[in-house]
């Protein structure tokens, strides 16, 4: 339950030293008889999709990377990442 820009600069931290070993996941559990899994596994995926967004903008503002850079490295950390780790099939 971090802040996108708390979490945008680990993220940001991560792509930069090792790309291809950072994944996405969420924490969903219940948190209070208020906010159970479902909820929060929701604002944990909008949260941390916003922090990647914000890291890969910082990249990309810094000259760090292409546009092109920045679509792989999102297509890495939200699928391809797991996909390679877990030996799942390529589409």
């Amino acid at each position: 339950m971090n802040y996108p820009r708390q979490t945008a600069q680990a993220i940001r931290d991560w792509l930069e030293f090792a790309p291809e070993k950072v994944l996405f996941a969420t924490d969903a559990y219940p948190f209070s008889e208020e906010m159970y899994w479902e909820e929060a596994g929701w604002v944990a995926a909008q949260s941390g999709r916003e922090a990647l967004g914000l890291a890969l903008t910082g990249m990309l503002r810094d000259g760090e990377i292409t546009r092109e850079r920045a679509v792989e490295l999102a297509r890495m950390v939200l699928r391809d990442n797991a996909r390679t780790l877990y030996k799942l099939s390529q589409p």
